[in-house]
């Protein structure tokens, strides 16, 4: 075998194979370029919220969406002291089960998980605790959200590849009949899911203080139409005591305003008890010398579907934050039903997680894709993605295997400038690779076409007495050409269903068509100067509320009415 044939015969692995695969790199960094200054851009700037009016998060852009009076509490508010009340039995109907949670804000359920299950996912988290501890408080950046600062409380991120006992668990909590008709009770059918993680309090741990997990200044008890409804589920692993930090709940107060509910829910009521009383493990101290065990929840969030062909516009809210990873967001509570037969498989859930795919048992709401929550809390310096931790995540980048010159300014403090950089630097740098491999590939080519034309090519005859028969090999261009068209045409099919499928995306996904038809510009009380926009609404016309329209509970402290 000659050169040549040598040459064709490795050609396929050692030129083709690295030419298509750099090409293939080239479209998707180039089509991640034209995303984020386009759509992504498009969605960041939809959530983008100016005049900020005082630490606490309110917003003078937000007055025209209250819908509910700023309900300052106090003790005549506790709806209960006697955490019975907040039981929700298996022959409750749907109406029961929503009139519990409407009176108190909270509902307690039993045998969400199973015995064994508990026992099981509680022996996952003690490994994962020992591993935390040994690394010097540092786990990988996609489980661990939160440290307490100091070590004395955990909020991981999990997912049921970790380990099986997750998937078992998700599996146990999709298929818990009593817990869905609460559920649909409550947010209705297929809630989606915006929080998977386990919080645990480490023995000896302090006191937590009295807090809401949302904010009333970013979620639906001022503005119902602008954010979801959102409810936490809370599942405790292991007996609790009260000395382990059982939780100290205080009913009656989803309603309220206060900025600090302590005075409220821990004033001693007449009897002699406190306006609270122990559910599940969350918030006090955990120092109970007879059982000297870390404290660990199960924690699920879910919040309302939305139907966004109506005009619903609600998204999550501002308030609080949520410990999930990424791979995790665009799933709805039917979707746990399927973890055990691969419907929550990674790739599955990265499709999901950037909205581009939603399975039919997800219904109309799809899930909240994770893109939904980066763009709400990059366009306004949010949890994790606060200027101060802009640092951390280029020295993460420093740690994986991308190439320095891609990562951007270290000294930045604007993510959204940052990542832009990083994206534009990455199209610099595979403009570059893919222009070498192809300078590398024609050269190549080039040496082997001269090659083959300047040698004369040799024929064996079939008659021994006859001499080899000497042909003359293609001319240099056409050896050229010969190389080069299979290439060319190569490039244009896979270019081509690049192409296509970009189209599709940004036509067909489920987010970027929202994206595209300006679903994600719509406020909550669309401005009526043009009154045409009653044709557009479907339903019944109804009233649009004013600023000073409010709703008026039972009772008549509002400052408006003064």
């Amino acid at each position: 075998m000659g050169v040549v044939g040598m040459f064709r015969l490795l050609r396929p692995f050692l030129l083709t194979l690295p030419l298509y695969a750099t090409f293939i790199v080239w479209l998707a960094i180039h089509g991640l370029h034209v995303m984020y200054h386009g759509p992504l851009s498009k969605l960041v700037s939809s959530y983008e919220i100016s005049e900020l009016q005082d630490d606490y998060g309110l917003y003078m852009a937000r007055d025209p969406e209250i819908t509910y009076y700023n309900r300052q509490c106090h003790i005549d508010d506790i709806s209960t002291h006697d955490a019975n009340d907040l039981l929700i039995h298996d022959d409750f109907s749907r109406d029961q089960r929503k009139s519990v949670m409407m009176n108190h804000g909270a509902v307690v359920m039993k045998n969400i998980l199973s015995q064994n299950t508990s026992s099981r996912l509680r022996e996952y988290l003690e490994r994962r605790h020992d591993t935390f501890i040994k690394n010097d408080m540092v786990l990988p950046w996609n489980e661990l959200f939160w440290n307490g600062g100091d070590g004395s409380r955990l909020s991981l991120g999990i997912g049921p590849e970790d380990d099986p006992i997750i998937a078992q668990a998700l599996h146990e909590v999709g298929h818990n009949r009593q817990l869905e008709e609460t559920l649909t009770a409550i947010v209705g059918p297929n809630p989606a899911l915006v929080e998977v993680s386990t919080l645990t309090t480490m023995h000896g741990a302090s006191h937590q203080g009295i807090h809401t997990d949302s904010d009333y200044f970013g979620s639906s008890v001022l503005y119902a139409r602008t954010f979801l409804h959102s409810y936490t589920m809370f599942v405790a692993l292991q007996d609790t005591t009260g000395k382990m930090g059982a939780t100290t709940l205080c009913p009656g107060t989803h309603f309220c305003a206060n900025e600090d509910l302590e005075d409220v829910c821990m004033t001693p009521a007449p009897d002699g008890r406190r306006n609270s009383f122990e559910a599940s493990s969350n918030g006090p101290r955990n120092k109970d010398p007879d059982r000297p065990y870390n404290r660990a929840m199960f924690i699920l969030t879910f919040v309302s579907q939305r139907d966004f062909e109506k005009g619903d516009v609600r998204q999550q809210g501002w308030g609080t934050y949520y410990y999930m990873r990424h791979s995790m967001w665009g799933q709805a509570f039917n979707d746990l039903k399927t973890v055990l037969k691969g419907g929550m498989s990674l790739p599955i859930r990265f499709l999901k997680a950037y909205g581009l795919y939603s399975t039919p048992s997800s219904g109309n709401g799809r899930g909240m894709p994770w893109l939904e929550h980066w763009a709400r809390q990059m366009a306004n310096e949010m949890d994790f993605f606060a200027p101060s931790e802009l640092q951390a995540f280029h020295e993460m980048l420093q740690k994986s295997s991308l190439p320095s010159r891609i990562l951007g300014n270290p000294t930045m403090e604007d993510w959204n400038q940052y990542l832009t950089e990083l994206v534009d630097n990455a199209v610099e740098w595979i403009n570059g690779i893919y222009l070498l491999v192809l300078f590398v590939y024609f050269i190549i080519h080039l040496v082997i076409a001269s090659f083959s034309a300047s040698t004369p090519a040799t024929k064996p005859s079939n008659n021994k007495k006859k001499k080899k028969t000497v042909t003359k090999n293609p001319s240099l261009w056409r050896s050229l050409i010969r190389f080069f068209l299979p290439l060319a045409i190569g490039h244009m099919v896979v270019a081509g269903i690049a192409v296509l499928s970009f189209s599709y995306v940004m036509t067909h996904a489920p987010l970027f068509r929202r994206i595209g038809m300006g679903y994600i510009f719509r406020k909550p009380f669309p401005i009526l100067d043009d009154t045409s926009i009653r044709d557009h609404l479907k339903g019944r016309i109804t009233t649009v509320p004013d600023r000073m329209d409010v709703l008026i509970g039972s009772r008549y402290d509002a400052p408006y009415l003064r």
